[in-house]
């Protein structure tokens, strides 16, 4: 079933829960609410997460911005999924679709807490999704991008195939700041012409 318009006809009446060999991709919950704020709260994770994070994030944040995630996931807008670490149930982070229907393909987002960076579970979460996106949603395209000078997110995105696809000046502001964004794009190959 293939997404149309702005928003994407999910394949599933409520939001699946996704495998890896070490991760639970699950909805987020009510109960992630403090997880999330003390990880958003660290200005090593809000500085590259894009406009998604404010800097610096307010205390109640979280809560609104979960409730947010899952309105988004209900009106077929976006998908988000807490990353969870299989063997101790930690929260890790989260990734994201936001889908763009008229133009059948999905931006990837996702940011982890900084104690958990550099042990691939980014790469392992992003991966997950490109083959939910790809196979569950059947979109053709999912790009994504990083802030210049956050170049291990831009390692994660080629680890899971992405190639480049361009450069945006001054794309996220960011404390009184505007930040360049490198892009990047991978395609369904089940979809190739």
């Amino acid at each position: 079933m293939p997404c149309s318009r702005r928003s994407c006809k999910l394949l599933h009446k409520a939001q699946p829960k996704l495998r890896t060999t070490r991760l639970l991709l699950r909805p987020l919950q009510a109960s992630d609410v403090p997880e999330v704020q003390r990880i958003v709260a660290d200005p090593a994770v809000a500085k590259f997460a894009g406009n998604i994070i404010p800097c610096p994030c307010p205390d109640d944040w979280s809560r609104g911005w979960i409730a947010e995630q899952n309105n988004n996931f209900v009106d077929g807008e976006s998908i988000c999924f807490a990353i969870i670490e299989n063997h101790e149930n930690v929260f890790l982070g989260t990734v994201r679709l936001e889908i763009y229907g008229s133009e059948n393909r999905a931006d990837l987002g996702y940011w982890l807490a900084q104690e958990q960076w550099g042990k691939g579970y980014a790469t392992e979460a992003a991966m997950r999704m490109v083959q939910y996106a790809f196979h569950d949603l059947h979109l053709q395209k999912i790009t994504g991008g990083h802030v210049n000078s956050q170049l291990d997110s831009g390692r994660v995105l080629q680890k899971i195939g992405m190639e480049p696809a361009g450069h945006t000046q001054q794309k996220i502001h960011k404390n009184g700041a505007m930040l360049d964004v490198d892009l990047y794009q991978i395609f369904n190959p089940r979809l190739a012409d």
